[in-house]
Order: structure tokens, then sequence, then C-alpha cells
């Protein structure tokens, strides 16, 4: 698949695209299954769900029972996701690269917003962005177009920057939302291999690309 590598707007995801936090989120989502009697998941287990929000996912695991395990579940990230939280190898090279190249990005993901704000900002990765929007602060979570249309709509662009956009993820929910969105989507990190899309082992292989 080709692309083109002078996108008039990149639209990121964070968590498995520019950040590494899968042993923190399995690790929570664990801690959750614990307290409500549920066996923990191995890590191919977790990843089998993790391209689903958690609001969405919970009630359809836990039933009733999904506003208490969504509990413990953001009582162990709000304690924890600061002290794993790294970026992945060339990441910030990469967003420094397309800084510099004038190219708008905005950051859009099914992390709890309140906890996606403070990550960036831990990171002072903000400065980066034109808009972030995570979880739960659009009417509809990935894979639905909705908080990328609200990231468009912070960062005082309209649907037309998505003529020649980018979407970079990890997961098929990012493919997903890249197909409602009708943009070309870069799968990074080796994640996955759709066929229909880009997929790259490392966040290096498109330093390369781009600065051809």
């Amino acid at each position: 698949m080709t692309f083109n590598t002078k996108p008039s707007l990149i639209i990121f995801d964070w968590d498995g695209t520019l950040v590494s936090t899968l042993g923190l989120l399995h690790d929570a989502h664990n801690h959750a299954r614990k307290k409500l009697g549920h066996t923990p998941w191995t890590l191919d287990e977790y990843k089998s769900y993790m391209h689903n929000s958690s609001l969405k996912l919970y009630p359809e695991l836990y039933g009733e029972r999904a506003e208490e395990g969504l509990d413990h579940l953001y009582k162990y990230v709000e304690e924890n996701h600061l002290t794993g939280l790294a970026p992945l190898d060339n990441a910030l090279n990469f967003v420094e690269m397309l800084s510099s190249r004038k190219i708008p990005m905005v950051l859009v993901s099914n992390k709890k917003h309140r906890y996606l704000i403070k990550e960036v900002a831990a990171l002072g990765w903000e400065k980066y962005f034109l808009s972030i929007v995570g979880a739960g602060e659009a009417a509809n979570d990935k894979p639905d177009p909705d908080p990328v249309y609200m990231a468009l709509e912070q960062a005082n662009l309209g649907k037309e920057a998505l003529a020649n956009a980018l979407y970079f993820g990890d997961t098929t929910t990012d493919v997903e939302c890249a197909k409602a969105l009708g943009v070309d989507c870069i799968l990074t990190a080796g994640a996955l291999d759709c066929g229909e899309v880009a997929a790259y082992e490392n966040i290096a292989a498109l330093l390369d690309i781009f600065n051809e």
C-alpha cells in the first residue's frame, strides 16, 4: 500500500502507537477481574479484547457488575498509569519531525480522557497536538468517527482536512475508525497486518520513509 508522506493532517492513537502501556493495562484489567471474582487474563487473552473501549467491553463481559468493574479498573489506572509510562522507541523523534514539517496532528484515544491528558502532559508532548480527545468525551468512542470529528472541531479544522489525512494506530479499532473517516491507516510497532493497510515493525521504519 502506498500513502502520501506529506499529509494535510495526522491522526494519532496513543497506547501501543506512541507509548507503551501494555503491561499496565493488562495488570489493571486483571485487578478488576480479580475484584469481580474472575480468573485473570493471560497477556494473549487480554490482547484479544484490547481493541475495545472499556466502556463498551465491561457491560458485555460483566453485565450488571460493569460499573463496579470499571471503578476497580479506573482506580488502579489512576494510581499507577504514570509509573510505567514510556514512549515507544523513536516516537518522540517521529512526532518532532512531523511537527518541524508543520503537519497538523491530533490525538484520539480510547483511554479515559483525564488519564490521557495527564500522560501527554507528563511527557511534555501537549505542544505537538492541536487537540486531544480521550474516551467518554464524544457521543461514541472509536471505532466510531465521533471523537475524531470532535478533535477536528477543537483544532478549528473542518472535515475537509480529512481529504489528505493519515491515521496512525495499532489495532483493528484504528483500522475501522480510519475506514469510517475515509482516510488511510498505518499500523505501527508491527501490531497487525490486515492486508489492506500498511503495517510497519517499528517507528524507525516510518522515520526513514517520511524523511525520504
